[in-house]
């Protein structure tokens, strides 16, 4: 049986950076910064959101730190499968935020980075084979 460490090392790390990520400044100017979810309130409060994709995603952002401590606690319980799809649909929600702050016509700043390695780590660490960890 291959070992859980090397998968929980990388589902950690991504976890970690990507939750400090979404807690850094995503955007700003003229000396307001926001962070991803003060971002996300914005948005969907002013509804500048016009697709299904991005109006959706931006809604569901609030969960991501939900989805990060459940990843988690999944994994503590054993249930590796579960676990992973639960890091693996974070990664995706935390790359799509990022996406459509990167199309946001403001200054971007270190945290949407920060989180995108970090949903770029999660991912790998849900998508790996474990043959290939161990």
């Amino acid at each position: 049986m291959p070992s859980r460490l090397p998968r929980l090392a990388l589902l950690t790390v991504g976890a970690v950076v990507c939750f400090t990520g979404t807690m850094l400044p995503w955007v700003g100017a003229e000396g307001s910064r926001r962070t991803s979810y003060q971002l996300a309130a914005v948005l969907d409060r002013l509804d500048l959101l016009e697709d299904f994709f991005s109006t959706t995603l931006i809604r569901a952002w609030p969960v991501v730190p939900v989805g990060l401590a459940l990843a988690a606690a999944l994994y503590m319980l054993r249930l590796d499968r579960s676990s992973r799809v639960c890091a693996a649909a974070v990664g995706i929600v935390v790359t799509g935020g990022c996406a459509v702050s990167w199309s946001v016509p403001l200054p971007s700043h270190a945290g949407v980075t920060i989180a995108f390695l970090g949903a770029l780590v999660l991912l790998t660490g849900a998508a790996l084979p474990a043959r290939w960890i161990a």
